[in-house]
Parts: structure tokens; sequence; C-alpha cells
């Protein structure tokens, strides 16, 4: 785990106050990335039995609030695995990045979304790899700056 994510991890109200300046800076931006891919996901995904999503570095878990909440002639076919160094909530599971509490090869999506910001974020790609299936996809939303 790299020093930021560790003094997240050992300080949580510096966990918090980066997610509160956090949510005040997306409300700033004209599109929020989570509700882009969220919709992606939507409209390439619904109409399947089943998609396994997995979202690193997911804060306060918004792509699976949304995903959760999507039914499609009554069956919601996302089953998304929230992961963060501190969780959340309840649909957030706390590990490092680097290494997720997931099988080999069970990933339709792994998603990072404006959370590649560690010095090990190789180490979090070479995960998302490991996860996904032979067929899966990476999302990755990063802001220019």
């Amino acid at each position: 785990m790299h020093s930021i994510g560790f003094l997240l991890v050992q300080s949580p109200e510096l966990y918090e106050q980066y997610h509160v300046g956090f949510r005040h800076q997306v409300e700033q931006w004209p599109v929020y990335p989570v509700s882009m891919i969220g919709k992606w996901l939507v409209t390439n995904f619904c109409k399947q039995s089943s998609c396994v999503v997995a979202d690193f570095g997911c804060g306060v878990a918004a792509l699976a609030q949304k995903l959760g909440g999507y039914n499609h002639k009554g069956t919601c076919p996302f089953r998304v695995h929230s992961f963060d160094l501190v969780a959340a909530s309840d649909l957030v599971t706390a590990c490092d990045m680097a290494n997720v509490p997931l099988k080999s090869k069970t990933v339709d999506v792994a998603v990072f979304c404006l959370s590649l910001m560690g010095t090990n974020l190789a180490d979090f790609l070479r995960e998302a790899h490991r996860a996904l299936k032979d067929v899966g996809i990476l999302k990755i939303a990063e802001v220019r700056s």
C-alpha cells in the first residue's frame, strides 16, 4: 500500500475530509464520470442475465448504488464489487486495490474511476487483469489537469 493510502487508513478523518472535498469538486464538473460509466454499463449489459463489475477505488460506492437499483423486467443483472481503502458504507469492501478478494477471471468489467492516483498503480492494473475474464473489459476514467 502506498504512503497516502496508509495515512488514510490510519486516520479515517482524513479519508472523510478527502471525500467531502471530492464531492464539492464534482459539483463543479459538467459531467461526472461515474454516471457516464453507469449509463454505459446499463446500455451494454442490462439485457444480459448477469454482469459482474469490480469498482476499484469506489469511494462511496456510487456505481454500486446506481446499478444496484437498476431493474430490467424484474431482474438486476449487475453484481458490483466495490473496493476502497476504507469502507465508507456497507457496499464497500475495505482492502488494498492491489489485492482484492475476488477469484481470478470472474469479472466482466473492471472500473477505475478517478482512482489511479497511487504510486503502485501498476499493481492495481495487474490485479484488475487477474480478476477480469478473458473477454473482460477495463474502463478507466481520469480527469485531465
